[in-house]
């Protein structure tokens, strides 16, 4: 018995199949190079070692008596021809015709005199142009007989002519192997020509410093180079050139990803630019190319929800296309009647797929998440495969749909060719709304799928047969747990959120039974700033709290009141108040409705369509309707159990606050605010103030108020050149990072800059 080692250039027989030991692998398995197809492949040395001992590997070593040509030969025998390269099959198939004609002609004594006329014949029969000589085809026959007559023993054994020997000196081996480990295999991905010319001055130096009278090492051919290149591992070069990512997306096994067993198991939701240009509906000029959210069921392909607008990524869009995908799609029919058939998806999904986006990881997707009992699960950086489903989907939208509308940008530049988007735009962003619902509904959710191997509607009516949608407890918790989250301290003057206060009577009593500094958990919905929901730890639930000014911030968006903020600043100058932001409010609509017409950068349109909310549909009005209408009525009692309200329910008037303390003040906000300035105490700031009012006794709240009092009255007598507006206790204005806004010592007599000294 021999002893036997895996070492370089070992002959084995895996599986019936010669292979030989090329290379050991950085990984630490061993490169294998099948004998008859030179096809690499890697097996690690455990494997290796079990396949010795279960019989499925065996060692010949050196001792067989059998040539490297015989054995090459037996390997062919055990191989698939099928398997074999198209042209080794094709010599051996030529090889056939000859030795099968001696067989047929029943040739005993093989001469030049019996064999040449005989491959003359053949040769014009297969129009050969290289004819073998009679010894050669006395070698094919010889080999085709003593096998069997099995055809693989004509294939060439290609890999076997040449010159076997290594002629290059081993230290100039070992300068190669050096420099391609150290320069060839590397992220920089120099070229192999560049190698070569590092190699070359590795050898010159090496002589320069060899002593007299030792051999000068010889410098290397370009084809040895490239030898050697071309024998190294293509997952380990494409591994240490391109990085581990890109080697296993191109050489490992794709295999079959997750397969959910029910509907809303598991919802992927990602974002995609479109690929088309919208214009405005009533002048016709281009808007730009608006944003699509969307969330897709990977159990039956279906589209759960979508949101559609101008608004870039973020928590927003997430909001709005997690609130759509939840409800039941019953608008559909009235709002579009276009649309044939029934759009069913709808419920709480169990887990959502989503990518590393910043909002997807902010604390508001977090908290929503958590509280609708949704599993959120984050695909591994760069791998847009881990949720496909999606990927797949935005994919087919835009060639089924997108790229046969007019003003489609079309995938990429050269697909667009002289095609001119902008130019042939005509679809504004409602009927593109329009358009996507009947897609979606009428053709996307009834054509087949060729992943899913069924029809996704169909998919949806069979699996929720079974595992019926999950839904929120009412709508009122969906719209406040989606809302996004803040923490703020309850002062006398109620909440402050990006500048705006709210408060009510119900706040007020929330605010008594908390202690100094204590913060509260505020959900606010960015679509409308006119309400807040403010979590009353003691009863377990939400309380909406109205906007003090509400004739400012009905319907007002949180983007519309960031520009209008900054516009603010940068017109003033200075410190504004709620008045100044509701005539900067109204001087940016008029500007932006004046520019509309006038600008024609697609960005600057965008934006401007982003302001006015233009083309977007608001998710809460897909809702169902509540059944029943609350009526308006007014808090009557300072009881906490007769004020406090659950979350959302019923509109601004319906929660007893139409006639609110502070009343809604007017364009120059003069009436409205003196009784302000008498009715509540000064404050001393929404983060810092003073909290203990709801502890205070009866003499010390008559001091205060009598304090504030008499602040507004020397309000009244200042001077108007010489006092800002809201010079009560705190300063007034618009209230930057670290102040407050407050309407407290407001003079009633300060007369308001006119149009003319904005101007």
């Amino acid at each position: 018995m021999t002893r036997n080692w895996f070492r370089k250039e070992q002959t084995l027989v895996l599986a019936g199949r010669e292979c030989r030991i090329e290379n050991r692998l950085t990984s630490g398995d061993l490169q294998l190079r099948d004998a008859a197809t030179s096809a690499c492949f890697a097996k690690s040395y455990d494997d290796l070692v079990n396949a010795l001992f279960d019989g499925q590997l065996v060692i010949p070593g050196e001792i067989t008596g059998e040539s490297h040509v015989e054995r090459r030969a037996k390997a062919l025998l055990t191989a698939d021809f099928t398997q074999l390269p198209q042209a080794w099959r094709e010599e051996a198939k030529r090889r056939h015709r000859y030795v099968t004609e001696i067989r047929r002609r029943n040739i005993t004594a093989r001469t030049p005199e019996t064999l040449r006329p005989l491959i003359s014949n053949v040769a014009k029969s297969i129009n050969d142009m290289a004819p073998p000589s009679w010894r050669t085809l006395c070698r094919w026959y010889r080999r085709f007989v003593s096998s069997g007559e099995n055809v693989r023993t004509l294939v060439p054994l290609v890999c076997n002519r040449g010159n076997k020997k290594r002629r290059v000196q081993p230290q100039v081996i070992e300068i190669i192997e050096r420099v391609i480990d150290q320069e060839y295999l590397r992220p920089q991905r120099i070229t192999v020509a560049t190698v070569y010319e590092t190699i070359v001055l590795r050898v010159a130096d090496e002589n320069r410093f060899r002593p007299p009278g030792m051999e000068k090492l010889k410098t290397p051919d370009r084809a040895t180079v490239y030898r050697e290149v071309a024998k190294l591992d293509p997952y380990e070069k494409m591994a240490a050139r391109f990085g581990k990512r890109i080697a296993d997306l191109k050489f490992n096994a794709l295999k079959l990803g997750v397969r959910p067993t029910r509907p809303l198991e598991r919802v992927e939701i990602d974002h995609t630019k479109l690929d088309l240009f919208v214009v405005d509906p009533d002048r016709g000029i281009p808007i730009g190319r608006p944003w699509l959210t969307s969330a897709i069921d990977v159990c039956s392909k279906s589209v759960v929800g979508f949101y559609m607008g101008f608004t870039p990524p973020s928590y927003l869009s997430v909001m709005q296309c997690l609130r759509h995908a939840v409800a039941p799609k019953s608008y559909v029919k009235a709002r579009y009647p276009s649309v044939v058939n029934r759009w069913d998806a709808h419920g709480l999904p169990e887990t959502v797929v989503v990518d590393n986006g910043k909002e997807f990881h902010s604390t508001h997707f977090e908290d929503a998440c958590l509280q609708l009992g949704i599993l959120v699960q984050y695909a591994p950086i760069k791998l847009a495969w881990y949720k496909g489903c999606v990927e797949r989907y935005f994919g087919t939208l835009n060639r089924r749909l997108l790229h046969q509308q007019p003003g489609t940008t079309f995938s990429n530049i050269f697909d667009k060719g002289d095609y001119d988007p902008k130019a042939n735009a005509i679809i504004p962003i409602h009927t593109l709304h329009e358009i996507l619902h009947v897609w979606i509904v009428d053709d996307y959710h009834r054509r087949e799928h060729r992943g899913l191997r069924g029809i996704p509607a169909v998919a949806w009516e069979e699996g929720i047969a079974s595992y019926p949608p999950a839904l929120p407890p009412r709508r009122e918790e969906l719209e406040v747990l989606l809302g996004m989250i803040e923490e703020r301290v309850v002062s006398a003057s109620g909440v402050e959120i990006h500048g705006l206060l709210y408060n009510d009577d119900g706040l007020a009593l929330l605010r008594r039974g908390m202690g100094t500094g204590e913060r509260v958990r505020v959900k606010y919905d960015p679509t409308d700033l006119s309400l807040i929901h403010v979590f009353d730890a003691s009863q377990g639930a939400f309380i909406p709290v109205p906007a003090v000014d509400q004739k400012y911030t009905q319907n007002l968006t949180l983007y519309q009141h960031e520009v209008i903020k900054s516009f603010a600043r940068g017109r003033i100058k200075e410190k504004v108040s709620v008045v100044d932001l509701a005539l900067a409010r109204q001087t940016v609509e008029e500007i932006v409705k004046r520019g509309w017409a006038e600008t024609k950068k697609s960005a600057t349109r965008q934006k401007m369509a982003r302001f006015l909310s233009h083309g977007e549909i608001d998710s809460a009005k897909t809702l169902p309707e509540p059944a029943v209408a609350i009526e308006a009525t007014p808090i009557v009692a300072l009881d906490a159990r007769q004020s406090r309200a659950l979350v959302g329910h019923g509109n601004v008037a319906g929660m007893g606050v139409s006639s609110l303390t502070a009343g809604s003040s007017d364009v120059d906000g003069r009436e409205d605010v003196r009784e302000r300035s008498d009715s509540l105490p000064p404050a001393r700031g929404a983060a810092g103030a003073d909290d203990g009012a709801g502890a205070m006794g009866p003499k010390k709240e008559a001091r205060v108020n009598k304090r504030g009092r008499a602040q507004a009255k020397r309000a009244k007598s200042a001077k108007p050149a010489a006092e800002a507006p809201g010079t009560g206790s705190r300063p007034g204005g618009f209230p930057g990072n670290d102040d407050d806004l407050d309407t407290t010592g407001w003079d009633a007599n300060f007369d308001l800059p006119t149009k003319e000294e904005n101007a």
